[in-house]
C-alpha cells in the first residue's frame, strides 16, 4: 500500500484570514496527491473553511477545549480511499480523557491533544494508525511528559492492534532534545524527516530557535518504508504557505 502523507502546521488565525490563502493550500494538497494530511494549529472555524475547499477529504478531530472548539490537530483523509475504523482525541496530561487537562509545571496555559485516526484502505483492506499531535511551545519538562504519554498510549495500542503506525506533528523541539530522542531512539520507530535542517520559517521574521529550526516530524513504525520526502518551502507572491514548512512523505506499507 502506497500512501502520500503530509504534516502541516497551518498557523492559527481567524477563519476569514485563512480564506485569503486556503485556495493556494488546497491546490498544493491536491497536486501532491496527498492521501492523508495531518494539521496542527487548525481551529474548528478554520477546519470548516478547509473542508469546504477540500471536499474530497474527511476531516476528523475537534478543538482542545471542553466544548471541542478552539485549536486542534485534525486529520484529513481521502474519503474515497479510506474508511475510519476508530477515532480518538486524548489530552496530553496525567488524565488524558479529561478535557482541557495539562501536565502543569512549566507547561504553557494551552491544553495539548493528540488525535488517532485508525484507517483501512478500501481496496486492499490494509490498516494504518495515524497519531497527530502538537507539543507545548513553552515547557521542556511538559514536552517530555507529553512524549512519554504519547509513546505509552501507542504501546498500549500495539497490544491490541497489529498494525503499522505513523506519528506526525509540530513537536516544538529540536532533534537533539530528550523529548524527541524519547521517540526517535525508540526501537521500531524511525524519523523519516531527520535529514531536514529547518521546518520552521516564521515567515522570515527573527525567531528564538536559531538558524536551524527543525521542529516538525514524521515518524514511522517498522513495516513502513519511506521512498521520498519533500519540504513545501516554495513562495508565491513572496509568501510561504505557513510559518512552518509542510512536510510530504511517500510511504510504502
Amino acid at each position: 500500500m502506497n500512501i502520500n502523507l503530509v504534516t502541516f502546521n497551518i498557523k492559527i488565525q481567524s477563519a476569514s484570514s485563512l480564506a485569503s490563502r486556503i485556495d493556494r493550500i488546497a491546490k498544493r494538497i491536491r497536486t501532491s496527491d496527498a492521501d492523508i494530511v495531518c494539521f496542527q494549529e487548525m481551529s474548528t472555524d478554520m477546519q470548516y473553511v478547509a473542508a469546504a475547499s477540500l471536499p474530497d477529504y474527511v476531516f476528523i478531530g475537534g478543538g482542545r477545549y471542553s466544548n471541542r472548539r478552539g485549536e486542534g490537530t485534525p486529520v484529513a483523509y481521502k474519503r474515497e480511499r479510506f474508511v475510519l475504523q476508530e477515532f480518538r482525541t486524548r489530552w496530553l496530561s496525567s488524565t488524558p480523557t479529561v478535557p482541557e487537562s495539562t501536565f502543569g509545571g512549566d507547561q504553557s496555559g494551552c491544553p495539548r491533544v493528540y488525535v488517532l485516526a485508525f484507517l483501512t484502505d478500501l481496496k486492499t483492506g490494509e490498516h494504518l494508525r495515524v497519531y497527530n499531535t502538537h507539543f507545548d511551545h513553552k515547557g521542556k519538562n511538559a514536552r517530555y511528559s507529553e512524549a512519554t504519554l504519547l509513546i505509552n498510549e501507542i504501546e498500549k495500542d500495539n497490544e491490541i492492534f497489529e498494525t503499522p503506525f505513523v506519528i506526525t506533528g509540530d513537536l516544538n523541539a529540536m532533534p537533539h532534545t530528550k523529548e524527541i530522542k524519547l521517540i526517535s531512539e525508540r526501537e521500531g520507530i524511525t524519523d523519516v524527516t531527520n535529514h531536514f535542517e529547518q521546518t520552521f520559517n516564521a515567515y522570515d521574521e527573527p525567531f528564538d530557535y536559531g538558524e536551524e529550526a527543525k521542529i516538525d516530524y514524521i515518524f514511522v513504525s517498522d513495516g513502513i518504508v519511506c521512498i521520498d520526502t519533500a519540504l513545501w518551502n516554495e513562495k508565491e507572491n513572496g509568501e510561504y504557505l505557513s510559518d512552518h514548512f509542510p512536510i510530504f512523505a511517500s510511504l510504502v506499507i
